[in-house]
C-alpha cells in the first residue's frame, strides 16, 4: 500500500453520496537558524544577528524591523540635457541644443574612427587616446575653445578641428597650432593635423538660450 493511499478515507455526505477525502499530514515544525559567532571590533563575540540588527539601526531606524524597501524606477534621462532657467539665460550651442538621441539625424559625431564597427581594432587606445586629445587642447588652448573639440582619424593621420576665440593674437595662435601638432604627432606616433577656425565673438556659435 503506497504512502499516498495510506491517508484516504470515504465518508458518506448528506446526500447520500461517498466522496473520498485525502488526509493531509500535519506540517513539520520550522527549522531554527543557528547563530554563528563573530568577532566585533572589540574583540568580543556577538552573534551575527544581533551584530547586522545594529548595523540597520544605524544606517535607518526601523530598518531591521520593517525589512527592504524599494521604490520603483524613475526611467529619467538626464544625459546632455540642460535645466532651462527662469529668465532663459543659459546659452547653449548647436551640439548641446540637440539631445543625444539626436546623433546621426541632426548633428554628428564627436569621434570619427572604425574602432566601433565590427571587428575594429585598437578601441580602448582610441578612447583613452581621445580623452588626453581632449585634454591637451582645452589646456594648451586655455579659455579659447568654444565648440566642441572634434577628432577625426583617417588612415594613419589624426585631424582635430573645432572653433576658437580670436582673443589672442594671430602669430600666438600660429605658434600654438605648431606646438600642439609637433607634441601630439611625438606622442601618438603619427601625424597631426589642426584644422581650426576662428570667430569674433562667443555670441556667434550660440545657437538658443534656455
Amino acid at each position: 500500500m503506497s504512502k499516498a493511499k495510506k491517508y484516504e478515507y470515504f465518508f458518506e455526505t448528506t446526500q447520500g453520496f461517498w466522496v473520498a477525502a485525502r488526509q493531509v499530514p500535519p506540517p513539520s515544525p520550522p527549522r531554527k537558524l543557528e547563530r554563528h559567532p563573530v568577532f566585533d571590533i572589540d574583540g568580543s563575540t556577538k552573534p551575527l544577528l544581533s551584530s547586522w540588527h545594529k548595523a540597520a539601526q544605524c544606517i535607518a531606524p526601523g530598518a531591521a524591523s520593517q525589512g527592504l524597501h524599494t521604490t520603483p524606477m524613475a526611467r529619467k534621462a538626464q544625459a546632455g540635457r540642460y535645466r532651462v532657467t527662469r529668465n532663459r539665460s543659459r546659452p547653449l550651442t548647436y551640439e548641446m541644443a540637440n539631445q543625444p538621441f539626436q546623433i546621426a539625424h541632426r548633428k554628428a559625431w564627436n569621434s570619427w574612427n572604425t574602432t566601433t564597427l565590427y571587428e575594429g581594432m585598437r578601441e580602448p587606445e582610441t578612447v583613452v587616446e581621445d580623452i588626453f586629445i581632449r585634454k591637451f587642447m582645452t589646456g594648451t588652448w586655455h579659455n579659447l575653445f568654444v565648440s566642441e573639440v572634434i577628432i577625426k582619424r583617417q588612415h594613419n593621420m589624426i585631424r582635430i578641428a573645432g572653433i576658437v576665440q580670436q582673443k589672442i593674437a594671430a602669430q600666438k595662435m600660429y605658434f600654438l597650432t605648431g606646438y600642439c601638432e609637433e607634441l601630439l604627432s611625438y606622442w601618438l606616433k603619427c601625424p597631426i593635423k589642426l584644422e581650426l577656425q576662428t570667430v569674433k565673438d562667443k555670441e556667434n556659435v550660440i545657437y538658443k538660450y534656455i
